[in-house]
């Protein structure tokens, strides 16, 4: 430790992000089981904190549009749970890869179902390019899971938009 304070330094760097992740991934679990939470307006409460502290603490601008109608709807635990990691996932990928200034994250009715759109004007990515992350194939996994579809649509200089489409309940 003291014969290398640099790489002391990047080890400490890493216990306390992976820390971190872990307290994160506790307190999701946790807020996922409560059943006070089933109403989509805690999970845009949730959704509101999770940006604030991810986005706008990196001055990335953040626009939420939610159809008040919707808000009275509920989730069981695993819809919100997967729900929320949908999205949890897309704003940490604009957060750590999109270089964005600007997001726009969008919930509304469409028919009978419930449809999330996380938009940023980043750099972009290509959607069909192999990575060794499982982020993009968990989101799909989870979308799946909901009986729902997942469509991310992103070309390079022009950002990113991810849309989950579920049944509303």
């Amino acid at each position: 430790m003291h014969k290398d304070q640099t790489k002391t330094s990047s080890f400490l760097h890493k216990i306390t992000e992976q820390s971190a992740a872990v307290q994160q991934g506790i307190s999701d679990i946790v807020w996922s089981v409560n059943p006070e939470n089933d109403k989509l307006e805690n999970m845009v409460i949730r959704m509101r904190e999770y940006v604030a502290q991810t986005l706008e603490a990196r001055s990335i601008h953040t626009v939420i549009n939610i159809d008040e109608h919707l808000l009275g709807k509920t989730l069981d635990m695993n819809q919100r749970r997967d729900f929320f990691l949908i999205f949890k996932e897309a704003v940490n990928n604009i957060a750590k890869y999109a270089d964005a200034t600007e997001v726009q994250v969008k919930l509304e009715r469409k028919s009978n179902d419930l449809k999330m759109q996380v938009t940023d004007n980043g750099k972009g990515f290509e959607v069909s390019r192999q990575t060794s992350s499982s982020g993009l194939k968990n989101m799909k996994a989870r979308a799946v899971s909901l009986k729902g579809t997942l469509d991310i649509q992103s070309e390079n200089g022009q950002g990113s938009s991810v849309t989950l489409i579920i049944p509303a309940t």
